[in-house]
């Protein structure tokens, strides 16, 4: 309470005290209010590096690591079990919905924009050459909208792709090939396409058994691990090599730069 006050105090632990809430604590509270110094006299300097430099270093891989439960929320999410079973009753037709559904597309929001300089009269020629505007017209004037002065339109790439039943790279390949004009002269067209967020996708099969999925966990999760050691490796080394070319106090670098370390430390 004495150190939490803010009176000076002189504590006496030995080790397995405790002695990081005697600085690590009040140092962090009192940086909260004002400036202050925090000194600690230990000869467990070892003992003091194992415990804080190295935990220090832990602590930066965590953005390169993912739990094991949410690599098994995220698996379920992406095979998920088919359903096809329990929605057909004939034969054909549930071989039939088995080869539809077995594939699962996931997939980002991609909104793209189709902007017409010569105003709505382009727009509906457009529609002539490329399904997906038409499409996207048609969704707006079912929703009450009066398309017919539109000279440009907006619409989410991915749900009008997956409406038509069309790859997502080819409807976006068709849109960027509106930019360019296909008379002889070539050139630009007069038509802008935009996306404002782009978007990836994947086909995963379904219905995976248990044994199926816990396979597919473990070999994501392990991948983690690996990930999570080289980036701790890399890191303790980095330590080890600035450790290495260090002075034992500030004492010792007041006079001048010493060339000789930072030529060692270049060599490492």
């Amino acid at each position: 309470m004495r150190i939490l006050s803010g009176f000076s105090t002189l504590v006496l632990l030995s080790t397995g005290m405790g002695k990081s809430l005697c600085y690590q604590l009040p140092a962090y509270l009192y940086a909260q209010r004002s400036k202050c110094i925090t000194l600690v006299i230990s000869p467990l300097v070892s003992l003091m590096d194992d415990q804080l430099d190295l935990h220090e270093l832990r602590r930066h891989i965590y953005a390169d690591t993912v739990d094991y439960y949410t690599i098994k929320k995220l698996i379920q999410e992406v095979f998920p079990a088919c359903k096809c079973k329990q929605i057909q009753q004939k034969q054909q037709e549930l071989w039939k919905d088995v080869e539809d559904s077995e594939l699962l597309e996931v997939m980002d929001v991609c909104d793209g924009r189709v902007r017409c300089y010569d105003g709505p009269r382009q727009l509906r020629k457009i529609t002539k050459i490329c399904p997906p505007v038409a499409v996207a017209l048609a969704r707006r004037r079912m929703a009450g909208e009066q398309v017919e002065r539109f000279n440009e339109v907006e619409f989410d790439v991915v749900e009008v792709a997956d409406t038509m039943g069309w790859q997502l790279p080819v409807v976006k390949r068709g849109l960027r090939q509106l930019q360019w004009s296909t008379d002889r002269g070539g050139g630009r067209s007069g038509v802008l396409v935009e996306f404002s967020s782009l978007s990836f996708h994947f086909r995963s099969y379904g219905d995976l058994s248990d044994e199926e999925m816990d396979r597919v966990c473990h070999f994501l999760h392990s991948r983690v691990q690996d990930q999570e050691r080289t980036q701790l490796f890399q890191l303790t080394a980095c330590f080890k090599a600035f450790k290495s070319v260090a002075f034992q106090s500030v004492m010792s670098c007041m006079d001048g730069l010493e060339e000789s370390r930072s030529l060692q430390l270049k060599k490492l």
